[in-house]
């Protein structure tokens, strides 16, 4: 707060003491003294010329001993200091709590600072042509008057605006890219929004209720401010920055509808769904920040593959649902050990294993989807053949029949 100028008024009554002469005074004093004595002897002087520049002489140094004893004549202790005015100031506008600066002249001894009538406590003298103050609690549009003695207010308005209030956060944690929905008050000229101290680049006033925001890149755990020309809001608690997820390693590379599949990577353990090609899963299992187990569902198609978490989404470019091998025919239908059966059907290609009667054979050739080239193997009974691949499991629709031959 600005401390009004004091001075000592004890001789402003009319029982002063006598005044002692300061060497200043006493020089005054003596000029006029030198000038009397110029001037008497001036006139007693025969010579008419003389008189008249001895005279002139006099009147001049009487003139200049007066101005001398009158700038040391000690001022008036009832003459009061220049009122202060107002210039203009900057900016023209703003909240409760905004600094403005205001030039004028004589600033300094202002006593007070008022707002549309509400005088500010928080006012610092830069110079006496410049000053700072904050603008006060209860402020009112209207002109800036500066107090000494008189008011005296500005030519330009201030608009005082309110101030912005950030009541709610949604969702209360988020990563990068997330987008985060503020709903308050006086949202009306948002400059900028930031989380923690990093700017966010991209958000949409909805209304002067609400904001959506885009958790920006670089973003820290911190809390959200929003800045109006009212001021600045600030949440009531931190927003959590969560880590966006990375997928490293997805095994197997395809898999069909139940299929089991491994997805490695880094930041998985708040993850909230895994979709193939946009079908989401109904099962899966977080082992650990860096495993994640999941079922392929049905309707899954060959695509994408994410894992979505609080911190984003990471994603898999291709993933290839296969399809469901299927067996049409064995050619034989009957041969002994040793012998080589052809199996055709549909989607066989990269088959994994081939059984006559839960008997692993020997796979000789499968560089189709359409056949598979296979050695019955030793130790086999008569009983259906099976098919495995990354798709699933194929059962034939015949039994193989086993045959012996004795020597």
């Amino acid at each position: 707060m600005l401390k009004p100028h004091t001075r000592d008024d004890s001789t402003a009554t009319g029982d002063s003491a006598p005044e002692t002469a300061s060497p200043e005074r006493r020089v005054g004093l003596a000029r006029l003294t030198r000038s009397k004595t110029l001037l008497t002897t001036a006139l007693s002087t025969q010579s008419r010329w003389v008189r008249i520049a001895k005279i002139s002489v006099a009147v001049i140094v009487v003139i200049t001993g007066l101005a001398v004893f009158d700038a040391m004549r000690p001022a008036s202790t009832g003459q009061s200091s220049a009122n202060p005015v107002v210039n203009d100031f900057k900016p023209t506008f703003g909240g409760v709590g905004a600094v403005i600066r205001i030039r004028g002249t004589s600033l300094s001894d202002a006593t007070a600072v008022l707002f549309g009538g509400v005088a500010s406590d928080d006012v610092t003298v830069i110079s006496d042509r410049t000053i700072d103050v904050v603008v006060p609690s209860g402020a009112k549009t209207g002109r800036i008057g500066v107090r000494h003695g008189d008011t005296y207010e500005s030519v330009a308005l201030f608009t005082v605006k309110p101030t912005p209030v950030l009541a709610e956060v949604k969702p209360g944690s988020g990563g990068v890219k997330t987008t985060v929905t503020l709903t308050g008050e006086h949202f009306d000229v948002v400059k900028s929004i930031t989380f923690n101290t990093q700017t966010a680049r991209t958000f949409e006033v909805r209304s002067p209720t609400e904001i959506v925001v885009t958790v920006p890149a670089g973003a820290q755990t911190g809390r959200i401010s929003v800045t109006t020309d009212g001021g600045t809001a600030v949440s009531a608690s931190a927003f959590n920055i969560v880590e966006t997820p990375k997928i490293s390693q997805v095994s197997p590379g395809e898999a069909g509808v139940g299929g089991v599949v491994i997805i490695k990577g880094e930041h998985l353990s708040a993850a909230s769904g895994v979709s193939f090609g946009g079908t989401p899963a109904k099962s899966f299992t977080v082992k650990s920040a860096t495993e994640i187990e999941v079922t392929v569902p049905d309707g899954a198609e060959t695509g994408s593959l994410s894992v979505s978490t609080a911190g984003g989404t990471a994603t898999r470019p291709r993933f290839k649902i296969a399809e469901v091998p299927v067996i049409l025919e064995l050619r034989l239908p009957y041969g002994g050990v040793g012998s080589v059966v052809a199996i055709t059907g549909s989607n066989l290609l990269r088959a994994t294993s081939v059984t006559f009667n839960g008997v692993p054979a020997l796979i000789v050739s499968n560089t189709t989807s359409h056949q598979i080239r296979v050695v019955v193997p030793v130790g086999a009974t008569t009983g259906f053949v099976t098919v495995v691949t990354p798709g699933g499991t194929g059962v034939s629709a015949k039994r193989f029949a086993v045959l012996s031959f004795q020597s």
